[in-house]
Formats: C-alpha cells, structure tokens, sequence
C-alpha cells in the first residue's frame, strides 16, 4: 500500500509540477511541514499529559 500511494505522488506531482507555480509549491510544502509539525507536536504533549 505505500509503495503504491508513493508511486502515485511521484507520477501525480510530475504532472502537478508543470502547472503550479514554483513559489505556489514552496508555500503548500511549507504549510503541509508546519501543519503536520503542529500535530506532532500535540499529540505528544497531549500523551505526556495523559
């Protein structure tokens, strides 16, 4: 199952890449990192707290 969702992303971002701007992509990857940064960081405190 993940190879198939990462050979999926790769053959679906090739074809994305060509038509979203480079600055539009850097933002998206940025805020994806942050958001799932954020929820990382969470889930931790909220285990430590438990």
């Amino acid at each position: 199952m993940l190879g198939a969702c990462t050979a999926g992303g790769i053959l679906l971002g090739g074809l994305v890449a060509r038509r979203v701007p480079l600055a539009l992509a850097r933002r998206v990857m940025l805020l994806c990192a942050w958001a799932g940064t954020l929820v990382m960081l969470g889930r931790a405190t909220a285990s430590l707290l438990a």
